[in-house]
């Protein structure tokens, strides 16, 4: 297969349009949409997932999309793939309450996947979602406390 050619810069767009309280309605340039809205305890309907949510979505399905690309590339099989990610932030930051940060401090994923990748390709694939993976690199960045847990079979 003919390799594909990458534009040097991509832009990401959404657009949101807001439907009352907390509630947003967004919208890609593909033609997706989502609500967003507050959890229940933060007074939302809730109608959609809340942003920090979203971000955890963002990262569990930027590391298994990253990772069947990365596997491709190696030509290593994945039986099965499993990701959970979860991120602690404070509320308090949220609705700015002095002294309180609203950035995630502590960020995990559990990776659980079935493959065919021998050790050393094993850990080549880690370092390569590490580095490749946009949503890593930008909850890195902000400070927080990353970790992840692989289950390998």
């Amino acid at each position: 297969m003919a390799k594909k050619e990458l534009p040097e810069v991509n832009i990401a767009k959404a657009h949101a349009d807001w439907e009352g309280a907390e509630c947003s309605r967004i919208t890609t340039p593909s033609g997706q949409t989502v609500h967003i809205d507050s959890p229940a305890y933060a007074g939302g309907a809730p109608k959609g997932p809340a942003p920090t949510e979203m971000m955890m979505c963002a990262y569990a399905g930027a590391t298994a999309m990253l990772l069947y690309r990365i596997t491709q590339g190696m030509e290593v099989a994945i039986h099965s793939l499993e990701v959970d990610a979860r991120g602690s932030y404070s509320p308090r930051g949220i609705a700015g309450m002095e002294g309180y940060h609203p950035r995630y401090t502590g960020v995990e994923v559990d990776i659980k996947i079935a493959t065919d990748a021998t050790p050393g390709q094993l850990e080549q694939i880690k370092a390569d979602r590490r580095r490749r993976c946009p949503v890593h690199c930008v909850l890195a960045a902000s400070g927080a406390e990353m970790k992840e847990n692989w289950d390998v079979s």
